[in-house]
């Protein structure tokens, strides 16, 4: 954890009881994974077992298992988000490479942030607090109310603006003539359908929803990268990485192909960050692989 000489003594008590008390929620919950409820276990397996043909059963094993320790850590971490201060919260988030952002909003280039479901990408929401320039960010309405509104308080805390996907698109090229800002997409869910971009990712064919590129070419604007590198236990590291500062001369498929293989970067660096659960290959032709039984995994 990083910034905590900027915490006051009770600032930093409360960080501390917080984190002890969200392990000890997520030690309950991986119990309940491990014991009770298997939940999509057989996902998880399956999209192991395709994305790393080179590990052995027992790795396969080991990795569902701590991929199973860092989901129940990031059911709790929202309790961190929506309680926490600002300066609890910039404690265990660091963003590198900042000079990238103010270097493309000084040169009145908006900037398309295409992030993944590595790591907590709730954490995202604290960007106003770093980059002090308006962050907006598509999210999918939760058909609970209760739920819908707990969730828009938590994530616009710090000033994050949130745009439903269905008006997105037409949102951000309505502020194309604006003021410089940063376009948040989480750029590496299925397609509802096998369309878009397909191409080799995790050692099979994925297909990818090309809007992210797509809306940045039509902007005209930056294409940035998101890598994250866990520091520790709920505490992440953010860096920028440019993949193109004008993005309508590139290629669509080539915007596609270096957000891959960026991703495909930092899910190797430690695979169990990623949202293994997630149905991301519904679409490919099942290959004969040899995995762990369900029963092996937590034994």
């Amino acid at each position: 954890m990083s910034n905590l000489q900027h915490l006051s003594p009770w600032e930093h008590i409360g960080l501390r009881l917080a984190l002890i008390f969200c392990r000890a929620l997520s030690g309950i919950l991986f119990f309940i994974f491990s014991k009770i409820w298997h939940y999509r276990r057989e996902v998880v397996f399956d999209n192991l077992t395709a994305s790393f043909p080179e590990l052995d059963a027992d790795q396969i094993k080991q990795t569902a298992r701590s991929y199973f320790k860092h989901l129940a850590d990031l059911i709790v971490e929202p309790f961190l988000i929506r309680n926490l201060t600002k300066g609890q919260l910039r404690a265990l988030t660091e963003f590198e490479n900042l000079r990238l952002i103010k270097k493309l909003l000084d040169e009145q280039k908006s900037i398309v942030l295409v992030a993944s479901h590595v790591g907590n990408w709730e954490y995202l929401h604290l960007l106003p607090a770093f980059t002090g320039c308006e962050v907006f960010a598509a999210y999918s309405p939760v058909a609970n109310k209760f739920v819908n509104k707990a969730l828009m308080q938590m994530r616009g805390r710090f000033g994050v603006q949130l745009i439903a996907k269905r008006d997105w698109y037409r949102f951000v090229m309505r502020r194309r003539d604006k003021q410089p800002a940063i376009f948040v997409t989480i750029a590496d869910q299925r397609p509802e359908t096998p369309s878009g971009h397909n191409m080799h990712f995790m050692n099979q064919k994925t297909y990818f929803q090309p809007g992210a590129a797509r809306l940045a070419a039509n902007l005209n604007c930056a294409l940035v990268y998101l890598d994250v590198v866990q520091q520790a236990r709920h505490a992440y590291s953010f860096r920028f990485d440019l993949i193109t500062s004008d993005a309508g001369r590139q290629d669509e498929s080539y915007l596609m192909q270096c957000y891959a293989r960026g991703l495909e970067t930092t899910i190797q660096r430690k695979p169990e960050l990623w949202l293994w659960s997630h149905k991301r290959w519904q679409f490919r032709l099942r290959q004969q692989t040899t995995k762990p039984s369900r029963e092996q995994v937590f034994v």
